[in-house]
């Protein structure tokens, strides 16, 4: 049970540690991004980039929508054509039936 506690002890000094490790790290972090926040060519730079990101991202969209309509008015027209002639089809065996009963009459 002692070599137990003493693993225990161990681990929770270690992880003490490295908390306090982290914590001084988070808090060094933290002071460069305040005083990053802070500078104005920085958050100018920064809003600039977003924009041209999200202009960027709006004209994709743009040409995905155009793209998408134009694959849809040509599949549009493939089922047109296809059903002009099917439709032509019906007409001429409609032709060829009226023939058949003209003729039997």
């Amino acid at each position: 049970m002692q070599g137990t506690c003493a693993v225990r002890s161990f681990s929770c000094r270690n992880f003490f540690e490295r908390r306090k490790n982290h914590d001084e790290t988070t808090k060094k972090l933290d002071e460069i991004v305040k005083n990053t926040k802070l500078k104005k060519d920085i958050g100018v730079r920064y809003m600039k980039s977003w924009e041209i990101a999200r202009d960027y991202i709006e004209e994709g969209r743009e040409e995905g929508r155009e793209e998408g309509r134009k694959e849809g008015r040509e599949e549009e027209r493939k089922n047109t054509e296809a059903a002009i002639k099917r439709a032509e089809a019906a007409e001429e065996r409609v032709k060829e039936l009226e023939a058949m009963l003209s003729s039997k009459s």
